[in-house]
């Protein structure tokens, strides 16, 4: 686990969300193991982060339950749409 401290404005929730993907940078590089951050797909990079908001309906789907949510996280960093062998019940 890694902390970020830093009073209201010290630029936490901007350097969060550059990391996650959803600010770009401006300039420089983020590196996890040596790898470019920016580079990564969102399902790979979904392996090595997680976020928690200080919001708590943020991130989730509100009308699911706590636990339907976290069932979520199962398949976190798997690509998602129809696969193939699922297809072919419908043939």
């Amino acid at each position: 686990f890694i902390t970020i401290l830093g009073g209201n404005g010290a630029g936490k929730s901007t350097l969060f969300n550059t990391i996650a993907g959803t600010l770009s940078l401006t300039s420089g590089t983020i590196r996890i193991l040596g790898e470019d951050l920016t580079k990564f797909s969102p399902e790979k990079r979904a392996k090595y982060l997680s976020r928690v908001f200080q919001d708590p309906k943020m991130g989730t789907a509100p009308r699911m339950t706590v636990a339907e949510n976290l069932l979520i996280a199962k398949f976190r960093g798997e690509k998602r749409g129809l696969l193939p062998r699922r297809l072919t019940s419908y043939k």
